[in-house]
């Protein structure tokens, strides 16, 4: 199984925040290594709540917090132990005789402790820095990506599509067609929700914020623009990704459609050049 490359470039500021003069509320995050003997690539994104004052430390604390908890053995340690994750880990091939809702009965368990975690970090954070819990809200996606796995949690807003090795293109999360401003769901909310979501056979997944949702998704039907996703996985590929895509977020064209911070993750299967380096 050939391994992941990652595109991840710097969040932009909106328009809208720049005129007022405040921080990109965007955040992303990603990992590549080896988990439990696996090649594990961990991405993540996370989008502040732009009616509250801390929501960028809100965002970069919950990413840095989903990270370790996926990433350092302390604390992977328990929920191996909880939810009999090394099955999971130590024996992908091992679904055939274990069954896909293994994975599904797993995985939500497993979000649902990070995501508690995340919370706790939130909590700690506002008493460190003496402001409410509040004013730390943030949005959330996570993807977990192991051989040719994804499992993916988001609470609140942002969009992931995935594209498997028969070239079809799916929503794992699509955009949140019913909501109106100030409606999202944030961590800090009482209401929240986790959403989980498992695919195998993937070849690329591409999450974002809702500052490029519309231009991926039809934001009537939350359906993925295949054309334009399958045309930034292509892109994805090629050697020069980053500074292509970095500059398509700068770019005149996408600030006429939100005014919204901006930022997306993008990960690939590396082809046979790129595994060679």
């Amino acid at each position: 199984m050939k391994k992941m490359k990652v595109i991840v470039p710097e969040p932009v500021t909106g328009s809208g925040h720049a005129a007022d003069n405040k921080p990109c509320q965007d955040r992303v995050i990603h990992f590549s290594g080896t988990l439990l003997g696996s090649s594990v690539t961990i991405i993540g994104l996370a989008d502040g709540a732009g009616s509250v004052s801390h929501s960028h430390i809100g965002a970069e604390r919950v990413l840095d917090l989903g990270k370790s908890e996926l990433t350092e053995e302390r604390l992977l340690s328990s929920i191996v132990r909880k939810t009999k994750f090394p099955r999971l880990f130590s024996s992908l091939s091992s679904c055939r005789v274990f069954g896909i809702k293994t994975y599904e009965q797993m995985w939500p368990a497993v979000a649902n402790d990070v995501v508690q975690e995340m919370q706790a970090e939130l909590t700690r954070q506002s008493e460190q820095i003496g402001v409410s819990k509040k004013q730390l809200a943030t949005t959330v996606i996570l993807a977990l990506i192991i051989d040719d796995f994804v499992f993916a949690l988001r609470v609140g807003d942002g969009a992931l599509a995935v594209q498997t090795t028969d070239g079809s293109i799916q929503s794992a999360f699509p955009p949140k067609t019913n909501s109106y401003i100030n409606e999202t769901s944030f961590i800090t909310s009482r209401d929240y929700q986790v959403e989980c979501a498992i695919f195998r056979n993937v070849e690329s997944i591409l999450a974002t914020t809702d500052g490029c949702e519309p231009f991926f998704f039809n934001q009537m039907t939350g359906e993925p623009q295949s054309a334009r996703l399958e045309s930034f996985f292509k892109v994805a590929k090629n050697e020069a990704a980053e500074s292509k895509i970095a500059a398509w977020l700068n770019s005149p064209t996408l600030r006429q459609i939100t005014q919204d911070d901006l930022s997306l993750v993008i990960a690939t299967r590396k082809t046979n050049h790129d595994n060679s380096d």
